[in-house]
């Protein structure tokens, strides 16, 4: 599976929770995003949190191959052609 500027929620979600995963870190999905796959879209989220015990550093090396920046503190944004997407 790969990000696209039409990917779904639940597909970033496993996308980046597979590639925490593969490189052993732990990753919990919480906040409106959990919400919004478990009431299958009734309540609408535009952004991902996890929680994890990992250090921000890596966190970033795994993120930035999936093509996410950090920006002000332990923030993470998508490189895209159009951002609000």
């Amino acid at each position: 599976m790969e990000l696209t500027t039409s990917s779904s929620v639940e597909e970033v979600a496993a996308i980046v929770s597979d590639a925490l995963t593969s490189v052993g870190i732990t990753a919990v999905l919480s906040g409106g995003a959990a919400v919004q796959i478990y009431t299958s879209g009734l309540y609408e989220s535009r952004d991902l949190d996890f929680v994890a015990s990992a250090s921000q550093r890596e966190l970033e090396q795994v993120l930035d191959r999936l093509g996410f920046t950090r920006e002000a503190g332990r923030h993470f944004v998508r490189r895209t052609s159009n951002r609000n997407r």
